[in-house]
């Protein structure tokens, strides 16, 4: 077994200390592992520490919107993972913007320059999705990338999974 510390500096991860930094307890500390393991494959590539930083700072928001809008944040960050691998500066082949993949063009009262402005877009618009779809998680999802309930597109089924095994992991414990 690797102790912590090492671990860390291999994995060029800061701990936080009590006196400096809150250490982040239940759904922050999901989203922080979740984050971490899906940036795991670029950790030695240059970008890696910008990008973490600003996944992780993404969390505070998501947990604001996901609070204010009854979301699970483990639900945003899946799709925040597919939508834009986390990054605030993606477009869409169809003009989508941010890590929520947003269309500018409904979302005129968001500003989607801004990583709060992408995620209470992309919050709100699931929120409004699962609601035409009568709570239905699957046709919730579907209906967020394509505004239809039915039927089942295959991307969505992808997404759905990895949800599933997320809560699997940070949630139950299991792999």
């Amino acid at each position: 077994m690797i102790p912590l510390l090492t671990l860390a500096i291999l994995l060029q991860i800061r701990i936080p200390t009590p006196e400096h930094d809150p250490v982040p307890t239940g759904t922050e500390l999901e989203l922080i592992e979740f984050v971490d393991d899906f940036l795991y494959t670029v950790r030695l590539m240059p970008s890696f520490e910008k990008r973490r930083a600003d996944a992780l700072a993404n969390i505070s928001i998501i947990l604001k919107y996901c609070d204010q809008y009854q979301i699970d944040p483990l639900l945003v960050a899946v799709i925040m993972r597919f939508e834009s691998s986390w990054k605030t500066t993606a477009v869409g082949k169809l003009g989508e913007l941010g890590v929520m993949q947003t269309m500018p063009r409904l979302f005129k009262k968001f500003d989607l320059n801004t990583a709060d402005g992408q995620i209470h877009a992309g919050v709100s618009h699931l929120r409004a999705s699962l609601n035409a779809c009568g709570g239905d998680l699957e046709q919730g999802l579907n209906y967020y990338g394509a505004n239809r309930c039915k039927p089942i597109l295959r991307f969505v089924r992808w997404r759905l999974g990895a949800y599933k095994r997320a809560v699997r992991k940070y949630r139950e414990g299991g792999q």
